[in-house]
């Protein structure tokens, strides 16, 4: 099918970026003042992270949730550039919060994908954009080394360009929040499509209904 082909390129490429910017602030926290605290704190992120990720699954429209959560993680990871050096603190502070709201936007994204795939897809489906992601965790220790061959703010301005690639990349993806999931592939084309169509004109959906007797 056409659209589970695009759906899968965009999927994929979200996953990239989205562990290439995780891993590479997670690089940049923990290389921040004490390296054991740090640790700690990048740690004890995930928890208002994954917090965060399930209200906005459950009370926000996917593209509004990318846009807001993306764009809240691109203002922090700027921000941190005209932190001085010597602000620690206030670097790891930036740098946690980028890293709620892209922890918050992948909570979104699993859910969303395992909501575009049909059943007999879903688990295929969903290991293999975790299997591409795998390409963005290789390229992010590479990022961090650009702030040491050029300059420091460097690897934040890959942050922020691949938080902006992330929104790009979402929006085209459909709106599935408060849609059932689809169960085949004609469910897939149909919810593509906008097909407004009652269930008492499909055929296949009228019989399921019947009861049984």
């Amino acid at each position: 099918s056409r659209c589970i082909r695009i759906t899968s390129c965009l999927l994929s490429t979200k996953s990239v970026l989205d562990t290439l910017v995780y891993y590479n602030l997670t690089y940049s926290s923990i290389l921040l003042g004490d390296p054991y605290l740090s640790f700690a704190l990048v740690a004890a992120a995930e928890y208002p992270g994954r917090l965060l990720g399930v209200v906005s699954v459950n009370y926000l429209r996917r593209r509004t949730a990318y846009i807001a959560l993306y764009s809240f993680a691109s203002v922090c990871s700027a921000a941190s550039i005209f932190v001085p050096a010597e602000a620690s603190w206030a670097l790891m502070a930036s740098a946690l919060l980028a890293k709620m709201g892209l922890i918050a936007a992948h909570c979104v994204s699993v859910v969303q994908m395992s909501e575009l795939y049909p059943t007999k897809l879903r688990t295929t489906a969903m290991g293999f954009t975790i299997t591409t992601s795998r390409i963005g965790a290789i390229l992010a220790p590479f990022t961090k080394e650009l702030g040491v061959v050029f300059f420091p703010w460097v690897p934040k301005v890959v942050d922020i360009i691949g938080c902006a690639c992330l929104i790009l990349v979402s929006l085209p993806l459909p709106e599935t929040f408060n849609e059932p999931l689809p169960d085949t592939l004609h469910d897939i084309e149909k919810a593509r499509n906008g097909s407004k169509k009652k269930n008492a004109l499909d055929p296949y959906v009228t019989a399921e209904a019947q009861p049984l007797r």
